[in-house]
């Protein structure tokens, strides 16, 4: 396999797993995110992030000029309003 730059990068070595023994096996519904808040990924290469279970997609309308057509407009943290103290 070769990197970007065409130099030679072999294969990582597969490494064993250990077996895991779980106690408890939970599963988040799409009905979860109203009581605990969505759990972000990130999707594309200008920041869009889409909800694990329930799908929901955004992107920051300051950051990201050509948008998802099927996201939602979010504030990121560095455009988010703050409330300044007095």
């Amino acid at each position: 396999m070769e990197t970007l730059w065409g130099e030679e990068n072999p294969a990582p070595a597969r490494q064993k797993k250990a077996p895991t023994n779980k106690q408890t096996q939970s599963s988040s519904t799409k009905r979860d995110c109203v009581y605990y808040g969505h759990t972000w990924r990130v999707i594309g290469m200008l920041g869009e992030k889409q909800c694990k279970f329930c799908g929901l997609k955004i992107y920051c309308p300051l950051c990201t000029r050509h948008p998802l057509k099927n996201a939602d407009p979010s504030y990121c943290s560095v455009h988010a309003p703050h409330d300044k103290e007095k």
